[in-house]
């Protein structure tokens, strides 16, 4: 469960089927102007094992030293969350890394992080697929999407939170 999945096509894909191994060691995407960390579940915001940065260039932190009355320049600042789309059925948010069929890729001639998984809720299967991107062409554009196909009728909830993760960021 924990060994590097076999190459499917291209030997630019990183790829695993254990959720734990990619938690351990998020995927990460950029372009030059901003990074992120993109966690086990596809998208958002997690705080362990490992924090689902984001960093943009030029954008710093200049904090109180309570020990000398100046200001410590604390370099790039993690900034919260863009990436979160949550799939909330019957009240409760899918969560990609606790379903089967797990795999994560990081795409680096393409620049993506694609997730994939089948999450069971109340006996309901659904076949999800995140992407996470960053335009080399386009320094301030990203995406994320998601791709929800039910196995069932009735209703679901996409939901967008943008800032994920704001209150753990000083």
């Amino acid at each position: 469960p924990g060994a590097p999945a076999k190459p499917r096509g291209s030997s630019w894909q990183l790829a695993t089927t254990s959720a734990a191994d990619a938690a351990k060691a998020p995927a990460y995407v950029g372009n030059g102007y901003v990074g992120t960390r993109v966690p086990a579940s596809g998208a958002g915001y997690v705080e362990t094992p490992i924090a689902a940065e984001t960093h943009v260039a030029g954008v710093y932190a200049d904090v109180p030293d309570p020990i000398t009355g100046g200001v410590q320049h604390q370099g790039s600042v993690n900034l919260p969350g863009w990436t979160q789309l949550d799939v909330v059925v019957s009240g409760k948010r899918l969560d990609a890394a606790g379903g089967s069929g797990y795999r994560q890729v990081l795409d680096l001639r393409r620049g993506t992080v694609t997730t994939t998984s089948t999450v069971a809720s109340a006996g309901r299967r659904t076949h999800l697929q995140y992407d996470v991107l960053l335009d080399r062409g386009h320094a301030r554009t990203g995406l994320v999407s998601v791709a929800v196909r039910p196995r069932w009728s009735g209703r679901l909830q996409v939901r967008d939170v943008l800032g994920a993760g704001a209150d753990l960021t000083p």
